[in-house]
């Protein structure tokens, strides 16, 4: 296959696409990380949560079935249209690899991770209340050099907000 351009992962999905491009997949020319997870796995509270099976299994189907009227708008920020933060969490509640993901992605993961060497670029929402900035030092050992930059208008998913690129 030949070599994809880019690739760009979310949360965990940058998790997973960092974890491919180590092992057998082609290589990239370069990684857009959003809100990467990753430094702080030990520590923060929501992963500690999501380490019993059952817990995972009735979140992902809960706010798979009713997210606007649990989240409020307040873990997404708000703005966002009801449809498209509805399909979001539709598609976690189909995705399997959501329960399992807090078993693989701990913090012996991440530090068995090695540095990439392409071109990388870290962003995260100024308004997302999930993840924050400060978790670049964390990440600077994964990607030396990479560049970095904020948001401001950009929530924890940003595609919701502004769909054709303008989160300004």
């Amino acid at each position: 296959l030949p070599s994809p351009r880019g690739v760009r992962g979310h949360g965990i999905g940058w998790a997973i696409a960092l974890t491919a491009l180590q092992r057998d997949a082609p290589p990239a020319e370069g990684l857009i990380l959003h809100a990467p997870v990753g430094p702080d796995l030990d520590t923060r509270l929501f992963p500690r949560l999501m380490r019993p099976m059952v817990v995972r299994r009735t979140v992902s189907r809960v706010l798979g079935a009713r997210p606007t009227q649990l989240l409020g708008g307040r873990l997404l920020a708000k703005g966002a249209p009801r449809d498209a933060v509805e399909a979001l969490f539709a598609g976690n509640a189909r995705c399997e690899a959501f329960e399992v993901l807090f078993d693989a992605l701990d913090a012996g993961w991440f530090a068995a991770l090695a540095p990439v060497g392409v071109p990388t670029a870290m962003l995260w929402g100024g308004r997302d209340r999930v993840l924050r900035p400060s978790l670049l030092e964390g990440l600077t050992r994964l990607a030396p050099g990479a560049s970095s930059g904020v948001g401001p208008g950009w929530g924890r998913v940003p595609e919701l907000h502004a769909p054709g690129g303008n989160a300004a």
